[in-house]
């Protein structure tokens, strides 16, 4: 007979395996766009002209669906995106190497973070105009013929250095635009 006598650990705090604890901090979100247009001018083709994401008249569309996984740089981090519908076939239209798997990561990066500064490394949405690729995050819905000309996303590296509430300064070295 066995007398040895086991903790009992049930209601105390026991630390996960550290495979387990990485995974508790990792956030997810979703997104998806739809929108009807009505193009008073009543164009033959269904498509409205000097629109770019907004392009089919008289129809609803999927515009896109977004699914996030992403963890803040504490100190390592990392986004991945991926996304579906007719946004990311126009967001991915022009890159050299094709729109194949690529077309459904719209950004995966891996991040570090010391203190104000912050190290991305991988594929990330531009940081160049005042219009973002999400909708809801746009003052209002749709873009405007400025972001259309793109750029709309980066690979390679950027740095940011947060210098107080108001300024940061940061650099970038990247393979072009819409090029991975």
């Amino acid at each position: 007979m066995d007398h040895r006598v086991t903790p009992d650990t049930r209601g105390c705090d026991v630390e996960p395996p550290p495979g387990i604890s990485f995974f508790k901090k990792v956030e997810l979100s979703g997104l998806v766009d739809t929108y009807y247009s009505y193009n008073f001018n009543n164009p033959g083709s269904g498509y409205n002209t000097l629109r770019n994401f907004d392009s089919k008249a008289k129809q609803f569309s999927l515009n896109m669906a977004e699914f996030s996984l992403y963890q803040d740089a504490a100190p390592i981090g990392f986004r991945v995106d991926l996304g579906f519908g007719r946004a990311w076939d126009i967001f991915h239209a022009t890159d050299p190497g094709g729109r194949d798997i690529q077309r459904f990561i719209p950004q995966a990066y891996i991040t570090a973070k010391k203190g104000s500064f912050q190290f991305d490394f991988g594929k990330f949405y531009t940081s160049v105009g005042a219009e973002l690729t999400e909708n809801n995050y746009t003052w209002h819905y749709g873009r405007g013929y400025v972001y259309t000309n793109g750029p709309y996303y980066h690979m390679g590296m950027r740095m940011t250095k947060t210098l107080n509430d108001q300024w940061t300064v940061g650099f970038q070295l990247v393979n072009g635009w819409n090029n991975v």
